[in-house]
């Protein structure tokens, strides 16, 4: 281990050994040099600890079977020993990073990366997030209007489907006081402004039919961007009109009429897919396995990237931030205009971005913030009697 910690001073993570073999000689060939076939296999010891102690036992133990799973689906093993060093079983820098990637998206707590290598197994890394659970969550006894994701650890998940139903029926986002009121003003609820209603819905079937070009490139002009006077135009709004939030897309083979398969970056000036790897495929673990089924039948996919060295000199740690409302802004000026153009979408808030990062030709400066699914659909919008629509609280639960 201090030898792995030397070298890390000295060496990128990727060329770090996972593993070292001492020898008294080297095997050569008969011209005299190191013959690397008969170099013996590293002996990868699952038991060997990268930290002192048994933290896994001081962590909570479903906790650390959790992340156990999550690290052994990563490193495609049966199972990890949680107190096993992350490098003696194999994890090179690409697994170090979808290990703190998946950590954030399944626990809301990113682990920086560096932390990842420092702390080394899976019970090190369960005691890390258990301590600073209770330590957000003392901070946030002591300052109660100071909102975080930890706040959410006080609330335990409903995942029996009629539970979850039951729950969506309390709509527990309105506020149900008592309290005087004063009426405002509408248009009439007619036929047209339902349909203003029913046209935005989120898809998660599409059709098999080629999406047409002119349609596709129709659709994606919503993000067009104009200048006027020098100044960057469009129809959603940027943290100081910077417009750090870039989209890049997968497009499956034949899915999408005049489109070659492969990953694109969409340039808003000009209006034009950019090509960054011809024929890339993307696998459908990348997502989690509800949205996996959506994933086969979509035609494109499309990720909204933040480049912080677009906004972080003028926002600093509020970068993040800005990037996701942006991100936001983006989905639903598209949401908004899908029905339009006969295409569906479907967003999806995390997926395993780092197993495909390579493919858009990003740097350390680019973060993931959004996923989004579509493709052709058979009508405009779901097929629903306007009569049955009301303001009142009679609406049947479903999805539109």
């Amino acid at each position: 281990d201090e030898l792995k910690r030397d070298l890390q001073d000295l060496l990128p993570d990727y060329m770090v050994p996972s593993a070292f073999v001492f020898l008294d000689t080297l095997p050569l060939t008969t011209n005299g040099k190191v013959d690397r076939k008969g170099l013996p296999e590293p002996q990868l010891d699952s038991g060997a600890s990268g930290q002192s102690g048994t933290s896994s036992e001081v962590a909570n133990a479903a906790l650390t079977q959790q992340i156990a799973q999550l690290v052994a689906d990563v490193l495609k093993v049966d199972a990890i020993d949680p107190n096993a060093n992350l490098l003696d079983l194999g994890a090179n820098s690409i697994d170090i990073a979808r290990i703190a990637n998946l950590m954030e998206q399944q626990f809301q707590y990113r682990v920086p990366i560096k932390d990842v290598y420092s702390l080394s197994s899976v019970g090190a890394l369960a005691k890390n997030y258990d301590d600073q659970l209770v330590k957000e969550t003392t901070q946030q006894s002591s300052s109660p209007s100071t909102g975080d994701g930890a706040l959410a650890a006080d609330f335990k998940m409903i995942f029996h489907p009629e539970d979850r139903k039951q729950f969506k029926h309390l709509r527990r986002g309105l506020r149900q006081e008592n309290w005087d009121s004063v009426k405002l003003t509408a248009p009439e609820l007619d036929d047209a402004l339902k349909q203003t209603y029913l046209s935005r819905y989120s898809c998660r079937t599409f059709s098999s039919d080629p999406l047409p070009f002119d349609r596709f490139s129709h659709f994606l002009s919503h993000w067009r961007q104009l200048l006027v006077k020098g100044q960057t135009k469009s129809r959603y709004g940027s943290a100081g009109g910077l417009y750090p939030v870039q989209a890049y897309l997968y497009i499956k083979p034949d899915r999408i009429s005049g489109l070659k398969a492969g990953t694109y970056y969409y340039h808003p000036l000009e209006h034009q897919l950019k090509i960054i790897t011809p024929d890339a495929e993307i696998d459908r673990d990348l997502h989690a396995s509800i949205n996996k089924d959506t994933f086969d039948q979509s035609a494109f996919s499309i990720f909204l990237v933040g480049e912080l060295a677009a906004i972080a000199p003028l926002y600093g740690e509020l970068s993040r931030d800005f990037c996701l409302l942006e991100a936001g802004l983006m989905s639903q000026l598209l949401d908004l205009s899908a029905s339009d153009h006969q295409i569906g979408l479907c967003q999806i808030g995390s997926c395993d971005f780092e197993q495909i990062r390579h493919l858009f030709a990003l740097n350390d400066h680019h973060i993931y913030l959004y996923c989004l699914l579509g493709g052709a659909t058979d009508q405009s919008s779901p097929l629903v009697d306007l009569d049955a629509v009301t303001i009142h609280d009679d609406w049947e639960e479903g999805t539109l």
